[in-house]
């Protein structure tokens, strides 16, 4: 008998792709926050939603390594901190939502009136650009959808002005998906996209892309259909 096994890298690898995908988008009340990306939300009449703010990765506050948490920082509790006073809780707002992720996370953006409150994260350096093109979501409008080019040019004036995880002194060590791959022990698993070339790379060498330049495809697959070349 064949037995199919998925590999814990692998796992984790499709847990941030998304899976299922439709545009939507719906008034409700932020419930809790529970890290600077991610928050629960709740629409009249619906059951609550677990929300993985699409296009941003923040400094880790509680990432469970084995048989603890582990963290990065202060930095984790201004982003959530910062995110709150963006939103508070039992704020009205606006969610739109593009796909669910493998843990059942619905993968959205959350807006205040007509402010992208994702974007301002990015904007005030307390959230990395973190883009990925996967699964159903990654077809021919995703870039525009995503607004993939605002997202990286706010990262490049975050990082230019040394702002929150960008500041020489008391920035992070790691970008937040670096810090993951090493506490959890596993390798770099999207290929990297650099949206000034046109071209990827393969998992290992991301290094290789200036991070506010970067987008992550979950397979090369996804990279050549956008457009870019194997470097």
């Amino acid at each position: 008998m064949m037995r199919l096994i998925l590999s814990f890298a692998a796992f984790v690898a499709l847990s941030f792709a998304p899976q299922t995908s439709w545009a939507t988008k719906k008034s409700g009340t932020l419930t809790a926050i529970s890290d600077g990306d991610t928050v629960h939300f709740q629409s009249s009449g619906e059951k609550r939603l677990k929300v993985r703010l699409v296009g941003i990765d923040t400094p880790e506050l509680h990432l469970q390594v084995g048989g603890g948490m582990v963290d990065q920082g202060p930095l984790a509790v201004e982003a959530t901190k910062v995110l709150g006073k963006l939103v508070p809780l039992n704020s009205r707002v606006e969610l739109e939502s593009s796909a669910l992720d493998n843990y059942g996370r619905t993968l959205g953006r959350l807006y205040v009136g007509n402010i992208d409150v994702n974007l301002e994260m990015v904007k005030k350096g307390m959230a990395y650009s973190y883009i990925i093109c996967g699964g159903d979501d990654c077809d021919a409008s995703f870039f525009s959808r995503h607004n993939v080019k605002e997202y990286l040019a706010a990262c490049k004036v975050a990082e230019k002005a040394q702002l929150g995880i960008f500041h020489p002194k008391t920035g992070l060590a790691q970008l937040p998906f670096e810090f993951r791959l090493e506490k959890q022990n596993r390798r770099p698993d999207k290929w990297v996209g650099d949206v000034t070339t046109r071209t990827f790379v393969q998992p290992d060498r991301y290094r290789e892309v200036e991070p506010c330049n970067r987008v992550f495809f979950t397979s090369e697959e996804s990279a050549v259909k956008q457009g870019f070349v194997a470097h």
